[in-house]
């Protein structure tokens, strides 16, 4: 994620014009963190979990969850701008009351993108689509475990 944040500032840096050899197309400087974040999303979304999941049902939770975290940055982009000075009454830890709202969001968008990995693959196995589920055996004392 703080790869595609950095991304996102150099991108926007360029596309304000303040480097001179921006001749890039406004469309793929808008698009180049999205999939940064989606393949990020993607990783984590299919390596985590300990069961297995299918790595196409991880590429649509990654990319929803990467469309919600740039719609998130933009609106904490303007929340910054728009919301009143709390340098004011908070003085130096005037970012504190700007940050918790954007970990809140994060984290929310992060857990909503892996219920929806975690549903799809629920939803394949109820319609017949292959679903590899975790092996049986049994455990160290002789006992069957999940």
């Amino acid at each position: 994620m703080g790869v595609s944040v950095s991304i996102t500032t150099y991108l926007m840096g360029l596309s304000a014009g303040m480097v001179r050899d921006a001749t890039w197309n406004p469309f793929v400087l808008r698009s180049i963190p999205v999939a940064v974040s989606a393949f990020a999303f993607f990783l984590v979304f299919r390596v985590v979990p300990t069961g297995s999941v299918p790595w196409k049902r991880a590429m649509v939770g990654g990319i929803v969850a990467a469309l919600l975290f740039e719609a998130a940055k933009e609106l904490l982009a303007l929340y910054v701008r728009v919301a009143p000075g709390y340098s004011m009454i908070y003085g130096t830890f005037a970012a504190v009351p700007r940050f918790l709202p954007w970990v809140y969001v994060s984290w929310k968008v992060i857990l909503f993108g892996a219920e929806l990995t975690a549903s799809l693959t629920h939803w394949g196995a109820k319609e017949g689509l292959p679903v590899r589920k975790a092996k049986r055996g049994r455990g160290r004392n002789g006992r069957f475990s999940r």
